[in-house]
């Protein structure tokens, strides 16, 4: 289910090493070895955070203020802390089935198409919240529950 090719990923990890730690790196090439849905979330992780790097001054689950957060962007120059954020997909602990969101946007298509419309010419803007208390926390889109999509 990988989004991109295990090439670009090498690269990207191996131009991250300039801010995270080997065992870092070393945790984000397993990841991606294994396979699976929970690879997504990390293949995520280290996009954003080489995105993130070209822009700003990236730590990486650096201890800040009792939190563990994915990146801290810092001013290139001050040092300034500019925002901080925590990088997670739906897929991440199984949670796709509690966040339909492939067969909600199949449905919502057929449905268009049905009416004559191009379903394939919508877009979304699903909101949600995270669920979960510190450190095991999950995103839950405001989405209807798989078996009421169809």
């Amino acid at each position: 289910m990988a989004l991109f090719t295990r090439r670009v990923l090498q690269r990207l990890i191996f131009e991250n090493a300039t801010f995270l730690t080997k065992d870092q790196r070393q945790r984000h090439a397993d990841a991606i070895n294994r396979g699976g849905r929970e690879s997504l979330a990390f293949e995520w992780e280290i996009v954003v955070l080489n995105a993130l790097n070209r822009v700003f001054r990236v730590e990486h689950e650096s201890e800040r203020r009792s939190a563990r957060p994915d990146a801290v962007a810092l001013d290139r120059h001050s040092g300034e802390e500019l925002f901080v954020a925590d990088i997670a997909t739906i897929f991440e602990s199984g949670r796709n089935e509690a966040n339909p969101f492939a067969e909600f946007q199949q449905a919502v298509a057929a449905r268009a198409q049905k009416l004559g419309l191009a379903g394939h010419t919508l877009g979304f803007k699903i909101g949600g919240h995270k669920e979960g208390g510190r450190g095991k926390e999950v995103m839950r889109l405001r989405l209807p529950p798989l078996n009421a999509i169809g």
